[in-house]
Parts: C-alpha cells; structure tokens; sequence
C-alpha cells in the first residue's frame, strides 16, 4: 500500500510540475505549452 500511495505522489507532483512549468512558458509561445494547456486550462490558469 505503501508503494501504491508513494507512486501516486510522483505522478501527481509530477504532473503539477509540468502545468507550472507550462503556465510560465505559455507567455514565451513555447509549443508544448500551448499544447499541454489546451489539455486543461484550469490547472494552466491557476496552478496552484
């Protein structure tokens, strides 16, 4: 259960990573930013 529970800690730290790092590039016009936030805009528009 353990390895269950820490797993899903890294996909979703990752994955809030990634949305904060696509909602600073998104201003620069970085492709994969666009790309990423077009995904969920919500979680691009307020990160936290």
């Amino acid at each position: 259960m353990a390895v269950i529970s820490f797993l899903l800690a890294l996909l979703l730290g990752g994955t809030a990573f990634l949305f904060k790092q696509a909602a600073s590039q998104i201003a620069v016009g970085t492709s994969w930013a666009g790309e990423v936030c077009s995904t969920s805009q919500m979680f691009c528009h307020h990160p936290e």
